[in-house]
């Protein structure tokens, strides 16, 4: 099993695994976790509706229960896929991997401002005016602005109200200095991306999903094309 999973997790894979009843005694032997601490998880685990007693036989998943392992299953693999491309970066081949890491912003980020459009409070548009307005102050003073850049793209992940988006999104935009690379690389097309800026946050404004949708697409496609012509 693997121990990096949370032991809730190792005990309902190994009930999921055997496919019949089984007690703690033989949880506890095929993980490696203390009799007593593997029947106070399945004590929990039962009140949350996750497991089941077959009469004195031991416990079973759920339909609950299977459900709500698949889904775990599921983040666990997006999240490792982020942290594999995240880290692509030490490869040699930087430029092809650079835009498979573009790619996945392109996927995540497109339906993140989506939802940031059907989900956003007042509030939370009030922070992001106010990130841009701190973005568009630094390109104007000469500087780099990556990190008003990357509070706004991390900001409108955060909107979707979407965790696993916002999670998956942090670790390409941040894993290894990623941003900034691409802040670097993408330098001259600063005024461009403001102008892209401005028409995202106008869209959240608004609700309005097709613009916004679209403006997010040119937006990384427009960083894709400059990092092809920068590294060639």
């Amino acid at each position: 099993m693997n121990t990096n999973m949370s032991d809730e997790i190792r005990i309902m894979s190994v009930m999921s695994e055997v496919k019949i009843p089984v007690g703690a005694i033989y949880i506890s032997q095929e993980i490696n976790i203390p009799q007593a601490s593997v029947g106070r998880i399945l004590k929990d685990l039962e009140d949350r509706g996750l497991i089941k007693k077959i009469s004195n036989k031991g416990r079973v998943l759920t339909e609950n229960g299977e459900s709500y392992l698949k889904k775990t299953y599921e983040q666990k693999s997006k999240i490792d896929v982020a942290l594999e491309l995240a880290n692509l970066s030490h490869d040699d081949n930087i430029k092809e991997k650079l835009i498979e890491i573009l790619e996945v912003r392109k996927i995540l980020e497109i339906k993140s401002v989506e939802l940031a459009c059907q989900n956003r409070t007042d509030s939370e548009l009030t922070e992001l005016e106010l990130i841009y307005m701190g973005n568009v102050s630094e390109i104007n003073d000469n500087k780099l602005g990556n990190e008003q850049d990357l509070k706004l793209h991390l900001k409108i992940a955060e909107m979707s109200h979407n965790k696993t988006l916002y999670y998956l999104s942090r670790l390409l935009l941040t894993e290894n200095n990623a941003y900034t690379f691409f802040s670097i690389v993408t330098e001259d097309i600063k005024l461009a991306q403001l102008k892209h800026h401005k028409k995202l946050v106008e869209s959240i404004k608004n609700r309005d999903v097709e613009a916004a949708k679209k403006t997010m697409e040119e937006h990384i496609n427009r960083i894709i094309d400059d990092v092809e012509k920068n590294m060639e």
